[in-house]
């Protein structure tokens, strides 16, 4: 990848073939170390263009992108191990003296400021394809209908990446109520003294018949949702 604050050029110090897969460029004099040093640490990309225009047609439009995977030295020259025709460019032969630099391509920017793992989060775009076509790479929806939530290695619901749990709707169960009380609800009836469910007897020898405590509540689930605005999230994977 093209590195933004290392912009290095040169020439072909040798003619290339259609074929080549490794090519000799001359920067100028110097030590080994000063000659590989003004190159970025591979894997980058360079643009071979001719050093004169042909047939009218401008050197950049007449050029090749290459990929470099590894980088030495030979003397004064910087010995580059390349794959060709990259990014849409034809793999074409060159002669010695073809210029040979590399740039900032709008991809290197892109990997840098969303690299594969990263979460894009838009109002705009609702379809992967839209998100594709507009930054290049490879995207899927990510975290559908949920909120996220930073990784904590101490608490053990979000000690780990991409974790999910959580409920959008709960029903209580006994022990997460409240304590609380009901209100009894009872029969007055006569003298029933002596007899087996005789609860208290009054003055005038009246007692508690039966008693019961009404049901309440319906059991239904609640709502367990924070305030939310809702947007698209999608994650790039490749």
């Amino acid at each position: 990848m093209a590195s933004i604050q290392n912009l290095a050029s040169g020439t072909l110090a040798a003619d290339i073939s259609s074929s080549a897969t490794s090519i000799s460029v001359y920067v100028g004099s110097g030590s080994a170390a000063t000659i590989k040093g003004v190159w970025p640490t591979p894997p980058f990309y360079i643009t071979i263009m001719p050093q004169q225009p042909s047939n009218g047609v401008s050197n950049s439009l007449n050029s090749e992108i290459v990929k470099v995977t590894a980088i030495g030295t030979s003397g004064s020259n910087v010995t580059m191990t390349v794959t060709r025709g990259q990014r849409g460019t034809t793999a074409q032969a060159f002669t010695t003296g073809a210029i040979v630099t590399n740039g900032i391509y709008m991809d290197d920017i892109f990997d840098k400021v969303y690299p594969v793992g990263t979460i894009y989060e838009t109002v705009a775009l609702s379809t992967v394809a839209q998100v594709q076509e507009a930054f290049g790479g490879t995207w899927e929806t990510w975290g559908i209908g949920r909120v996220s939530v930073c990784v904590n290695p101490s608490d053990s619901a979000f000690n780990t990446v991409e974790k999910t749990g959580g409920e959008k709707n709960h029903t209580l169960t006994t022990s997460e109520m409240p304590s609380h009380n009901h209100g009894a609800s009872g029969y007055f009836g006569g003298d029933v003294t002596g007899k087996s469910f005789d609860w208290f007897n009054t003055t005038s020898g009246s007692s508690l018949a039966f008693a019961y405590i009404p049901n309440a509540g319906g059991g239904s689930a609640h709502n367990n949702l924070q305030p939310y605005i809702t947007s698209y999230k999608y994650k790039r994977i490749a």
